[in-house]
Order: C-alpha cells, then sequence, then structure tokens
C-alpha cells in the first residue's frame, strides 16, 4: 500500500524483483478516495515492445501529452522509444463509481484497474487458422535426413533446416529423427515428431552402441500435434537429451485464449509420450547407519541402480542441509551394498526401536532414491543462470484460436528434470514450474500421468496441478526446490510413494524471514478428493505436509484412505492453518519424526452458533 500525492506522475517498479526481458505483467490494484478532479498517472519501463495493453478494459492507446483535461480513467499511452508504458488513474466522470465505505462525501470513488501487458507470438496478434488436424498413417513416415522432404515444404521455406531456425513438422505428417538434430529457435509441431534412438551401426541392437539423442531449442509448441521420446509399450532405450534454452531476457511466447508460455519452454497443447528406461526401484530406506566419513552404504532392498548413476541420501536430523547427493562407484553382488564415488559429509541413521511392553517395533531410517534417468529434460545454463534461476519448464495446457480449442495431456515416465522451473512464478495463472498441468479439467484414464521421474537442483516447485481432475503422481523423486515438491489445486489426483527432499524456502520480495507463507514439501489443501499414500518428505525448511485432511463422516473405499506418509528433519511435519474440511477433519496415516516444532500443527477458526 502506497500513499500517492494528487495530480503527480509515478514509475512503479518491483523492488527486488528482476524484471530484465520481462513483457508479460498482469495485476490488480485498487486507487481509493477518488473525487472528480483527482488524478495520477502510473508508468512500467520495459525492456522489449509488447503488443497489447489493457489498463480497465480494452480500448485504443491515446496520443501524448496525457492528463486530467483530456482524458479519462484507464487511458494509457506506450512511447516505443523509452519503452515505456503510462496510464491514467482518474476520478473524472464518465466514471463506474463504488462509495468508499465509512465516508459520507459519495463523491468519492475507488478506481480499479486490471493492467495487462503482452506479447503475442503471432504478427499484429492475428491468430492464423488452425492447421487441419493431422491424419497418421505407419506407411508415411518421412525421416529427417531426407532433403527433399525439406525442400518441397512450404512450412519451412523449402530449406533444409540449420542451426537456430524455426522449424515446423506439418500437420498430417510423421517425421522421424533419424540424424542429430541442430539446435533450433522454434519447434512446431503439428504433426508428429519421433524421436528415435540413434546408433553408429544401424543392425547393432546393444544398449551401448547407442549415442545420445539431443533436442535443443529454446522454444518447443505441441500445437494439437504430437512428440514422441519411447512409448509405455517400447521405451526409449539410449540417452535422450531435450536442452532448453534462454534467459530473462528471451523474448516470451504469449497465446491468444491461453496462458503466457514465457521461454526456455516445452508447450504441451496436444500430446506428449516420454518413457525412458523403468527401474525396479525408485527409492529405499538405508539398513544400517552410514557415518559421516563412510563411502559405502547398505540399503534394504536389492536395486537395479548401475555404477556412475547419481543417487541422494536424506537428512536424518532436524537440518534440511545434511541430505547428500553422490554417485554410484560399485555395486556389491547381492544389489545391497554401494559404494561411493566421495565419503559422506553428515551421518545418516536408520535403527529400529521396539515399543514398551507389547511386541510392536517401529524403523526409523533415511531414504536412498535414484537420481538419473535415460531421458532428461535439461535447462541450458549461461553466465548469471544461478541469479536469475531461470531454467526449462514443461506446461501442458489449453488454449483456444479461431474456434478451436488445443487441450495437451502429457505422459511422462522415468524422466529426469535438471535445472528446471523458473524463479517467482508461483500463482496458480501462471505456474512456471519443472512440470505444471493448468485448466485440463477432467484426465481420462492414462490421459496424462507422472510416473518415476526425478527432479532435482531446480528453481521453483516441481510438479505443479491446478484444475485438473483425475491425475496419478505416482514414483517421483524430487530433491532441492524453491518452494513445493508437489503442489495440488485439483480434485481427485493421486499423489503415492513419492519422496520430496530438501524443499528449500525463500522469502518472497518484501516479506520478512519469518513470513506466514508456510510451504509444504507437498501442498493439497487445495484440492479436493486426493489421495496420499506412501510419500516421505525430508528435510523442509518449513512444513512437510499442507493438508485439509480426510473426511470423518464420508467413509471411502479402503484403497483411497490415506496411509504409510513420512516426514522427518524439518520444522511442522502436518500443517493446518487456516485449512480443514466443514465440521470435522481426519488425520491418520503419519509418521512424523525430527519435526523441531510440531509434529501436527493445526489452527483452526471456531465460530459458537449457540444462541
Amino acid at each position: 500500500m502506497a500513499l500517492l500525492p494528487n495530480a503527480g506522475s509515478f514509475n512503479w517498479y518491483f523492488s527486488n524483483v528482476d524484471l530484465t526481458g520481462i513483457t508479460y505483467i498482469s495485476y490488480t490494484s485498487t486507487f481509493y478516495g477518488f473525487k472528480s478532479a483527482d488524478y495520477v498517472l502510473i508508468s512500467h519501463n520495459f525492456t522489449q515492445s509488447p503488443d497489447k495493453f489493457k489498463i480497465i478494459d480494452d480500448h485504443n492507446a491515446s496520443t501524448p501529452p496525457m492528463g486530467w483535461d483530456t482524458n479519462i480513467n484507464g487511458d494509457w499511452y506506450f512511447d516505443g522509444n523509452t519503452t515505456t508504458l503510462t496510464y491514467l488513474v482518474s476520478g473524472k466522470l464518465p466514471l463506474q463509481r463504488q462509495a468508499v465505505p465509512g465516508i459520507l462525501d459519495s463523491t468519492m470513488s475507488n478506481n480499479n484497474v486490471n493492467v495487462e501487458v503482452y506479447r503475442c507470438y503471432y504478427t499484429n496478434c492475428n491468430t492464423p487458422p488452425p492447421p487441419t488436424p493431422p491424419i497418421y498413417y505407419p506407411t508415411g513416415k518421412e525421416l529427417w535426413s531426407n532433403r527433399y522432404f525439406w525442400e518441397s515444404s512450404p512450412e519451412n521455406n523449402y530449406t533444409v533446416p540449420e542451426e537456430g531456425s524455426n522449424v515446423v513438422i506439418p500437420a498430417g505428417k510423421w517425421v522421424v529423427a533419424d540424424i542429430d538434430l541442430p539446435s533450433l529457435n522454434k519447434l512446431i509441431i503439428y504433426g508428429v515428431l519421433e524421436l528415435r534412438n540413434l546408433t553408429d551401426n544401424s543392425t547393432a541392437r546393444a544398449a551401448a552402441t547407442f549415442r545420445t539423442t539431443v533436442l535443443n531449442a529454446t522454444y518447443i509448441f505441441i500445437q494439437g500435434g504430437r512428440l514422441i521420446g519411447g512409448t509405455k509399450d517400447e521405451p526409449f532405450q539410449g540417452e535422450l537429451h531435450i536442452v532448453l534454452r534462454g534467459n530473462h531476457s528471451t523474448p516470451k511466447f504469449p497465446l491468444p485464449g491461453g496462458p503466457n508460455q514465457g521461454s526456455k519452454v516445452l508447450g504441451v497443447f496436444g500430446q506428449l509420450d516420454l518413457h525412458g528406461l523403468p527401474r525396479s526401484v525408485y527409492r529405499t530406506k538405508l539398513a544400517n547407519t552410514a557415518s559421516a566419513g563412510s563411502q559405502t552404504i547398505t540399503v534394504r532392498d536389492p536395486v537395479d541402480w548401475q555404477v556412475g548413476e547419481d543417487i541422494l541420501i536424506t537428512t536424518t536430523s532436524y537440518n534440511a542441509w545434511q541430505t547428500e547427493t553422490r554417485s554410484i562407484f560399485a555395486v556389491s553382488s547381492d544389489r545391497r551394498t554401494l559404494t561411493l564415488n566421495v565419503s559422506l559429509s553428515f551421518n545418516h541413521t536408520a535403527n529400529t526401536y521396539l515399543v514398551p511392553n507389547t511386541t510392536l517395533n517401529y524403523t526409523l531410517a533415511a531414504d536412498v532414491a535414484l537420481l538419473s534417468r535415460n531421458i532428461k529434460i535439461i535447462g541450458e545454463d549461461y553466465p548469471g543462470w544461478y541469479s536469475e534461476s531461470f531454467g526449462a519448464r514443461v506446461l501442458v495446457s489449453t488454449f483456444s484460436a479461431n474456434g478451436m480449442e488445443y487441450r495437451g495431456n502429457a505422459r511422462i515416465e522415468n524422466v529426469e528434470f535438471y535445472h528446471s522451473g523458473q524463479e517467482g512464478y508461483r500463482d496458480p495463472t501462471d505456474p512456471r514450474y519443472s512440470l505444471a498441468f493448468l485448466n485440463l479439467g477432467e484426465v481420462l484414464s492414462n490421459e496424462s500421468y507422472v510416473k518415476g521421474c526425478a527432479f532435482h537442483n531446480g528453481f521453483s516447485p516441481a510438479i505443479g496441478v491446478f484444475y485438473t481432475n483425475g491425475l496419478d503422481i505416482d514414483d517421483n523423486v524430487i530433491y532441492f526446490t524453491v518452494g513445493e515438491g508437489i503442489r495440488v489445486w485439483g480434485e481427485r489426483v493421486n499423489v503415492r510413494r513419492n519422496l520430496v527432499a530438501l524443499a528449500w524456502y525463500i522469502p518472497r520480495p518484501g516479506t520478512s524471514q519469518g513470513s506466514n507463507l508456510w510451504l509444504a514439501g507437498i501442498e493439497i489443501s487445495e484440492g479436493a478428493d486426493i489421495v496420499l499414500q506412501d510419500n516421505v518428505v525430508s528435510g523442509f525448511e518449513r512444513a512437510a505436509y499442507r493438508i485439509d485432511g480426510e473426511s470423518c463422516h464420508n467413509f471411502i473405499d479402503p484403497s483411497q484412505q490415506w496411509s504409510n506418509n513420512e516426514a522427518y528433519g524439518g520444522l511442522y511435519g502436518v500443517y493446518m492453518n487456516g485449512d480443514g474440511l466443514p465440521d470435522c477433519s481426519l488425520i491418520r496415516g503419519f509418521k512424523l519424526w525430527k519435526c523441531w516444532d510440531y509434529g501436527i500443527y493445526a489452527q483452526v477458526l471456531y465460530v459458537d452458533r449457540t444462541a
């Protein structure tokens, strides 16, 4: 809140927020207590020239200079030379007025502005007619190496793709990437692009002969088409790297009638199939305590993990930052003892305790999990990458153009996300997480899912589900997030067998370290009918789980009941502050230990309705 002198001009910028390259701004603001003669001029500076401006409604730009005499509330002007937007907030009639409560002067009003400023992807913001939906014929596949295909393609200017090209996979075409691909600027998929295993010898079948397949681009945009990197029945066998480039200054990629993709993005408004090699074990427990200085650990279950792959060992103290990552140097013949590339820096415990006067016992032990996968989505590093915290993102969402709606679905299994997510974009309307499902509505069986993936060293929450129902989030390993590991604002979402380790809390600009923004490793308090089973949150700087709880009255199928969820190594295990269900919330199925403040914290509003 700020007090502004009347009849002044003010440049509004956001302190401690790097807006370099930002061309999409939206906010709602209220200017209070305006009389008819009152006005202020508000300006914003940009580094690029946006295409569309909206202050209180859609109307064209005014001519400078602007002022109370010649303009009305909501008028605006953009100076292309200085890339500065200026708009007027005025009490001058005509104006939709709202009386200020508690003030007798009826000539005063509150003026609401709803600012939206963005760049359009299409020239003059005119969306071209959508392509005819493709018809796929397995016998009609084209090879990327076929020059004739590109030289006869009007969508690609009759040119073979080269470094920095904008490439279109036309509708009705199924293109197989059979050679090393150049680094691209934009890749737009109306048809099908199939990424294949590359070998030095086409007759070779051994996995060791596979070369790494690389798809490198600034923007990958699937509009009604399909991108394939392995399927459920035929997972990708070699290494596949999808590398996304960009920084804060990279031009954004907004959509008409849809979200702003930003940049460094894989935007899914069609179908994405990424299936890496399945693993028999994604996470297990330490069998014995591993002491600081040890270079071997023994785990409870035999694992199929390989030499050279990366693992994490969770903290078993109150300090989230005692979570450690190592590479596997050797594996014992029984597949349970792992030799590490570097000795451990901290103790990681595994102890079993007897319950007094019973035959019952319980085990408190560190988790050990696999971070490596053979399909990787990578945010390319660049000078200043750490300070900007600007990684790759995958957005699965919808947009509409010319009367057609494009709806995404994504089947993502056994994929590794590294340096992904874009810090500062947490809101449900623009969640630039490592992976976000936005506005999909009902998800049909196996239409979309996230299974067996690894997210590590990110710059944002890992998985976000917003206004999307019926999604499966299973067997994922999430390490080092800024904010939540998993955040769900949907219905009937299954969250099962996931590990979230080291959920880092960073105060938002303008908030203190003691702010009441209590981020959780797994947040489902804004969801409904969520299934929460067999998850572990370890190493959380605020809360492990933020929940509403289960219903005390509407007993569900026992297979859907919450069970066997664990949290250790943070402040609050289960957190409910203003959360909960009407009448009664049930909390059950949690193992909570090494929680510095509370295992379960519940603060509710009690209303006494008795007469």
